[in-house]
């Protein structure tokens, strides 16, 4: 395996996006399994990428995809650099139910239903992206490897069920390469 230059930065921002928002994964409950995704799963759940612009404007449930600063690393072929890692963090923001006990327990269900895909998954397609940015989901170009994820619930930071009910997930991705 081996880590291909920093071009491809849009098409896995652009192949996360895609993979929140359509892979299947098995669901249980009491006394079932079901496939499901995310947004199937978890009724009215928005997925976005970049910080929200406004908070107060947010849908709830919303999960926000954030590419985080990446260390570069000098690359052993002369002077050129690349990202070695690209690191990510997703904001959930839960509530909008009648009682803080259901709010707590749909952001910690999104919080583990998004954990469990990433940590699940053996890589993620990195597709194609043309020069206006849309993804092309039949040009597979690599796969995403996912790995250092970990997740915690925020501090609530206001009386907004936005502000109150909030989690984030970090992970880092490599491009892997045969």
């Amino acid at each position: 395996m081996s880590v291909e230059a920093v071009r491809y930065s849009v098409s896995t921002v652009q192949s996360l996006y895609y993979f929140f928002n359509n892979t299947s994964y098995i669901s249980s409950g009491s006394n079932f399994y079901t496939n499901t995704t995310l947004k199937t799963r978890h009724s009215g759940l928005d997925i976005m990428l970049g910080e929200p612009h406004s908070l107060d404007r947010l849908s709830l449930p919303t999960l926000s995809i954030i590419q985080d600063p990446s260390p570069v690393e000098k690359d052993t072929f002369g002077s050129h650099y690349q990202e070695r890692t690209i690191s990510f963090h997703i904001d959930g923001y839960a509530g909008g139910n009648q009682s803080e006990e259901k709010n707590k327990l749909q952001r910690d269900l999104i919080r583990e239903d998004v954990r469990y895909l990433l940590n699940d998954t053996d890589y993620i397609d990195l597709y194609a992206v043309d020069t206006d940015g849309k993804i092309d989901t039949s040009t597979t170009i690599s796969n995403i490897e996912v790995i250092n994820v970990n997740d915690t619930n925020l501090p609530a930071t206001g009386p907004l069920a936005v502000d109150r009910f909030r989690f984030r997930i970090n992970f880092d991705v490599n491009i892997v390469r045969d």
